[in-house]
């Protein structure tokens, strides 16, 4: 069964600007819903971030955990949809990155091998109201959270 993961992230005070600390000391939070074939709700997860030197390091990272919840609910075939059209086109054209960036980015291709099927695909910011609600609920706590029983109250409206 294919099944499409969308994520979010959102970088907390501009990396490198924050109060508390320059680069490599922000945190970010990430949203992943996973849906069937159909669209139906699967599961869903949140968490935060630490130690995010870039937005393209942060959307990485959530790739990432976003991969590693496909092959943790046993998946095959998957459709990973973000809204950051570089990494996106990092991934599917094999484009060189900086370090920080290629470092994560090494774990997605190693993480991809896991599938039989695993597509990258870009979605507009618009497509991912879920994903962006999410992020910024993981953001704001501590930790992962993650349920495949219904979608919580607080995302119905969206």
């Amino acid at each position: 069964m294919a099944l499409g993961c969308l994520q979010e992230f959102q970088v907390a005070n501009r990396i490198g600007n924050g109060e508390k600390g320059g680069v490599g000391s922000s945190k970010g939070g990430y949203g992943i819903i996973v849906r069937g074939d159909t669209g139906c709700f699967v599961a869903a997860a949140m968490g935060v971030s630490l130690g995010c030197s870039s937005p393209a390091v942060a959307e990485s990272m959530a790739l990432r955990r976003g991969m590693q919840l496909g092959l943790h609910l046993g998946l095959t075939s998957v459709v990973m949809e973000s809204d950051s059209q570089s990494i996106i086109s990092i991934l599917n054209d094999q484009i060189e990155v900086s370090q920080d960036v290629c470092v994560v980015l090494n774990d997605v291709r190693a993480l991809e091998k896991n599938f039989h099927n695993c597509i990258f695909s870009f979605s507009k910011l618009s497509a991912n109201n879920v994903a962006h609600v999410l992020a910024c609920k993981g953001l704001v706590g501590e930790g992962y959270s993650f349920w495949t029983e219904s979608l919580r109250e607080f995302l119905i409206p969206y």
